[in-house]
């Protein structure tokens, strides 16, 4: 599950942001109980774009396998 979610070691001794890190930490997490919905509060939040463009690919990768679903909030 970590390696899916593309945490190891090495990323993480490696990373400068903790936020990016703590996205995928918190898909591992909540995938770790194999769940068959998957529901994901604003997984983007405070992530720079090139981050962003990241972890929606590791959410549609995870979302052909399972039902994923995202909530974003927009400023209006």
């Amino acid at each position: 599950m970590v390696l899916v979610c593309g945490l190891n070691v090495k990323n993480i001794k490696k990373s400068v942001n903790y936020l990016k890190v703590q996205a995928e930490s918190c898909l591992a997490q909540a995938m770790i109980h194999d769940p068959e919905i998957l529901i994901l509060d604003e997984p983007t939040t405070g992530l720079d774009p090139n981050q962003i463009v990241e972890i929606r690919k590791l959410i549609k990768e995870i979302g052909k396998q399972k039902n994923c679903y995202t909530q974003h909030s927009y400023p209006s």
